[in-house]
């Protein structure tokens, strides 16, 4: 389960607020190796603070890759608002990392909608411990469609 906050900046003002929750659980397709590529299945529920938005159903297939200390990732994403009706967006995300210590990793992000015809790219840094592991990137858009600048931390703690 994910909590959500939400960081905004205008000329006139700056909020934080708590912007929801997110339910998710994965599966994946036998031990890393077993196929040539690595296949994993994730399902997500989101729900929004603010009640009188939809509910949103995200579906995943995530193919990734270990080539010695690089990782390959690419993310095929569906979301969908649960409502009647409701928009489905065909989105992606796409990633390179490179392990420099076994529990540290720098890489590069990109991720965007073919439905809306969005696209951003960016750094991103992990790091991984017995106790928790945190991610944090950043991505800058590369058209007018979507932000200029998005930012996620992402904070696990295994149990």
């Amino acid at each position: 389960m994910y909590q959500m906050w939400k960081e905004t900046n205008t000329a006139a003002n700056s909020t934080f607020d708590y912007d929801g929750f997110k339910v998710r659980t994965r599966y994946r397709f036998g031990e890393q190796g077993k196929f040539f590529i690595d296949p994993e299945l994730y399902f997500e529920y989101i729900r929004d603070d603010d009640l009188s938005k939809p509910n949103v159903g995200e579906a995943k297939l995530i193919l990734a890759k270990d080539f010695s200390s690089f990782n390959i990732s690419y993310n095929q994403i569906i979301e969908r608002n649960l409502e009647n009706e409701g928009k489905t967006n065909h989105e992606y995300a796409v990633g390179l990392s490179y392990s420099i210590l076994p529990d540290f990793k720098l890489g590069i992000e990109s991720k965007g909608s073919y439905t809306g015809r969005e696209c951003a790219i960016g750094p991103t840094i992990s790091w991984v411990s017995s106790k928790f592991w945190v991610s944090f990137g950043a991505v800058f858009g590369l058209n007018e469609r979507i932000d200029d600048v998005q930012t996620r931390m992402i904070i696990g703690i295994p149990f």
